[in-house]
């Protein structure tokens, strides 16, 4: 069940979302603004309730930007700013 508020607030009866916006709270690469070296990544930041579950979407989330900083790290090297 969803419960909708208004546009900026969506919430199911288990699942928070949308509290850590994106461009506001965090850059597209979930870094939190006006702080070195943390990232979000959790439900808090989706725009729209994913069409299952949401754990299994933060999981996949989480494993992908994992890879994309080990990536990013090994092309660049450890002086780019992740």
């Amino acid at each position: 069940k969803v419960v909708s508020i208004n546009q900026n607030f969506q919430q199911t009866i288990w699942h928070y979302h949308g509290g850590c916006q994106v461009g506001r709270v965090v850059d597209k690469g979930y870094r939190v603004l006006g702080i070195d070296s943390l990232r979000v990544i959790d439900g808090s930041m989706f725009y729209h309730t994913p069409g299952a579950n949401p754990q299994a979407t933060v999981m996949m989330l989480g494993r992908y930007m994992g890879q994309r900083i080990m990536h990013d790290r090994l092309v660049h090297g450890s002086k780019k700013k992740n």
